[in-house]
């Protein structure tokens, strides 16, 4: 394309040409494929002589690639600093990106056509987190299903059918003492609360969910039937008050600042 570093500044686009276009689009009427090519062709040539100022005043290299979206693509234009056009010619020699760019660009236009849809960048994906082990299915909702069935499931077996319509969300501790059920954490569940299960499963946060299922799954969260109730020295109302206090004493000793975490930690655990 013989490009030239440009040494007196930098050239002005004609005033004239940019107010016709501008004057066109303003208008909402359709401009032509004459002017649309003589327009791009003018924006390519000044374009040029900017990368190649740029280049050798700030040694800053770059190229563009100019495409109608239309069915003709009547325009295509390729251009840059030198190592841009040479990047430009060592791509076309090979798979040439910028043509199948172009075919791109018009079937996205063509689908915004027919859908009365705006053509925007693509949302970035989310990187999905390692799970921390086979309880975790990295995905809070399947957790949160997992989550419940277990306690629905276990606390069916312990009462033996008794109760089956799942676990019981608000006054938790006495529910289960009226079954005749003493719940039991164990001292290796150093991040699980009692409190985290007297609430309803559906409203429970991702990181108690995941606490409650290493729980369940290492066998550190324990549902025991009492067959005499009120024959012990006391009775499972007090043995579950007393689970509170000794896991609300423990979980003072253990807890920090920032163990506590809020919604968006709890946005950003599963991002």
């Amino acid at each position: 394309m013989g490009l030239k570093p440009l040494k007196d500044g930098l050239p002005d686009d004609d005033d004239e040409d940019h107010n016709s276009v501008d004057d066109v689009e303003d208008s909402n009427s359709q401009i032509t494929t004459a002017v649309t090519m003589k327009y791009c062709k003018k924006w390519a040539g000044v374009a040029v002589k900017q990368m190649n100022h740029m280049n050798a005043v700030h040694q800053v290299e770059g190229f563009f690639v100019l495409v109608s979206t239309d069915v003709q693509g009547t325009v295509f234009e390729l251009g840059g600093s030198p190592l841009g056009e040479s990047y430009i010619k060592l791509l076309q020699a090979k798979n040439d990106p910028f043509k199948q760019f172009r075919v791109w660009a018009a079937g996205l236009a063509a689908q915004a056509r027919l859908t009365g849809l705006p053509v925007g960048p693509p949302k970035p994906m989310k990187k999905k987190r390692d799970a921390e082990g086979p309880w975790d299915l990295v995905d809070c909702h399947k957790n949160q299903t997992s989550m419940t069935d277990q306690l629905r499931d276990r606390l069916k077996t312990v009462t033996r059918g008794e109760r089956s319509n799942g676990w019981p969300g608000t006054d938790t501790l006495e529910t289960l003492t009226s079954l005749g059920v003493r719940c039991i954490i164990k001292p290796e569940a150093t991040q699980l609360r009692i409190e985290d299960l007297c609430k309803p499963t559906k409203t429970m946060k991702a990181i108690p969910v995941l606490r409650v299922l290493e729980a369940l799954h290492k066998g550190w969260f324990i549902l025991e039937r009492e067959e005499e109730v009120g024959t012990s020295n006391h009775s499972n109302s007090d043995q579950n008050r007393e689970l509170v206090h000794q896991d609300s004493i423990g979980t003072h000793r253990q807890s920090s600042p920032g163990d506590d975490e809020s919604d968006d930690d709890e946005e950003d655990f599963y991002t």
